[in-house]
């Protein structure tokens, strides 16, 4: 069956909107996490796209890759995290500054979830209310009989075959391992205490950029891809303030920041986190 073509994306005021039908590029890559960790260590702001894609091909972490699947990994990566320049100026310098693992890793989960629907939907679909029903596994073929409703309601681009669904929903699944929301065994038990206050901080402060006002912050939809409820958020969300990430005011609801963009929470978020283990 021939692939689905990546679905057009249009940058439109810092958001990222696209066309609201699942693909299949989840076949292509999981969450990647290392072989982002070096993308974010090789690529230069300096340099151009093309001249950064020329470096990263030779460098000896995928050179024995083959084109096709250099290719792949690649338009992945820009995907998630270059549309947005400040999102990828943001990675690189927590990279660079040796992010705590339990944020970072959770960090790429998210923008590699509002860039791709379905891990977006299984999330927050699927998962999300078996949490909310107190179900601690996610049951045998869920997520698969899903994605056939998903097929038959023609929400995917083209008809996919029994097959594709299958990979899909494998490759859906080794994602979310990956990034530490399913344990890694046969029960695929459900991680619901992945949110911390420095993350809570930082989601906060990249809806707020994105003009999501104070009192529509906390019932975002993307908090549901942390398997957090209301209470979790505004608990994490002071948290954040005792630790000076965020100005919450949990009368009002109103969240305000000292900086103005990412990459400046990005320079706070690392000075806190190591005045923190200290």
């Amino acid at each position: 069956m021939k692939e689905d073509n990546i679905s057009e994306i249009k940058n439109y005021n810092h958001r990222i909107f696209h066309s609201y039908k699942y693909s299949t590029k989840i076949i292509k890559a999981t969450a990647l996490i290392s072989k982002t960790y070096v993308l974010l260590d090789i690529w230069n702001l300096k340099k151009s796209e093309k001249e950064n894609v020329k470096t990263i091909k030779s460098n000896p972490s995928f050179s024995h890759l083959t084109q096709n699947r250099k290719k792949q990994i690649l338009t992945i990566f820009k995907l998630r995290y270059i549309k947005d320049p400040e999102v990828l100026k943001t990675l690189i310098y927590l990279k660079k500054n040796n992010c705590k693992k339990t944020i970072f890793d959770l960090i790429l989960y998210y923008y590699s979830a509002i860039s791709d629907n379905i891990i977006l939907d299984s999330v927050i679909k699927i998962i999300y209310p078996l949490v909310e029903k107190e179900i601690t596994n996610i049951p045998k073929n869920k997520i698969l009989k899903e994605i056939f409703k998903w097929i038959k309601n023609g929400k995917t681009f083209n008809n996919w075959s029994n097959t594709t669904a299958i990979r899909v929903e494998q490759n859906l699944i080794a994602t979310l391992r990956e990034f530490g929301l399913i344990s890694k065994d046969r029960s695929k038990k459900i991680n619901t205490n992945i949110l911390n206050p420095e993350l809570t901080a930082f989601i906060a402060m990249d809806l707020k950029r994105n003009n999501v006002e104070d009192n529509k912050i906390l019932n975002h939809k993307y908090w549901k891809l942390f398997l957090v409820d209301k209470k979790n958020i505004e608990q994490n969300l002071k948290k954040a303030n005792n630790l000076k990430l965020l100005n919450f005011n949990s009368k009002d609801r109103k969240i305000d920041f000292s900086v103005k963009n990412l990459k400046s929470f990005a320079v706070k978020l690392i000075v806190k986190t190591k005045d923190k283990n200290e």
